[in-house]
């Protein structure tokens, strides 16, 4: 992945070194998860991705986790929203 880099901005050399960073801190830590856990409710369809805002579609009603991609990962690492990011976790969990 590196190797294959080709020495211009915003290469897979960054992409690395900026992924790196990130797990330095326990904030970026979270960031990583809740990143990661916003892919894989996109791939399950638990969560849809339209015009960059980010829905979760559920039985009792649709909840808008972010208008963009970096408010969605703010939903996911809010304390407060704990009780629903579990929600997210166990109908991803039914779907994998």
């Amino acid at each position: 992945y590196v190797d294959s880099s080709s020495g211009t901005v915003g290469t897979n050399i960054d992409k690395f070194m900026e992924l790196v960073n990130l797990i330095k801190t326990v904030k970026g830590k979270i960031d990583l998860d809740a990143k990661y856990l916003l892919q894989q409710l996109i791939d399950y369809r638990v969560v849809s991705e339209k015009q960059s805002t980010y829905t979760w579609m559920r039985p009792t009603g649709a909840i808008v986790l972010g208008e963009t991609y970096t408010e969605a990962v703010e939903f996911l690492t809010n304390p407060k929203k704990q009780a629903l990011i579990e929600d997210l976790r166990a109908e991803l969990k039914i779907k994998e």
